[in-house]
């Protein structure tokens, strides 16, 4: 269930990424978000009316001024995190490597981790009977892990990103239909 929720709430890890700097990333994001926990449903009128409100606060200069969706990128955003704390590291690989090419050494010291979670890892590494290799070896998992995280919501921001600036191009630069 942990992978599950890494992959629903991941919009929210990308709004939370970009609420100070990249605001319509960030509300974009947001829409992502609500269209994968609400499937058919996405056009729910209340949240239509929230993310349509927080889009008048960008578009005002404002930011953001909806109090829910800043709530909601909060709360969706602890969910990722506390989805991504409980997930194997085994799944985690799979997850931040899937589109994404690291090296044999770095896939098969985090897949040597197996059945632990971050959270297994934090806890083993307090042990101290726990050999100083072994202290470094978990430290240098947990840092490729946190690197590939912030590589993989970087991507998906640059994603949204891109989007944004193709839609705006196209709004200066509308396609001229071809007369026959």
């Amino acid at each position: 269930m942990a992978l599950e929720d890494l992959l629903r709430y991941e919009s929210a890890a990308v709004a939370a990424m970009n609420l100070e700097n990249e605001k319509e990333t960030s509300l974009i994001a947001m829409q992502s978000l609500y269209q994968t926990i609400l499937g058919k449903d996405a056009d729910d009128p209340v949240y239509k009316r929230a993310l349509d409100e927080a889009g008048e606060g960008l578009k005002s200069g404002a930011g953001i001024t909806n109090l829910g969706i800043a709530q909601a990128i909060q709360v969706y955003n602890q969910k990722y995190e506390k989805a991504f704390a409980t997930t194997k590291i085994s799944d985690i690989t799979k997850y931040l490597t899937d589109s994404y090419k690291v090296s044999d050494e770095v896939k098969g010291a985090l897949v040597s981790l197996g059945d632990l979670t971050i959270a297994d890892i934090a806890e083993k590494s307090k042990d101290k009977e726990l050999s100083k290799e072994d202290k470094e070896s978990l430290g240098k998992a947990i840092q490729a892990i946190n690197l590939l995280k912030d590589r993989r919501l970087r991507a998906k921001s640059l994603d949204i990103y891109n989007g944004v600036i193709k839609q705006s191009l196209e709004t200066l630069y509308p396609k001229q239909e071809k007369k026959e």
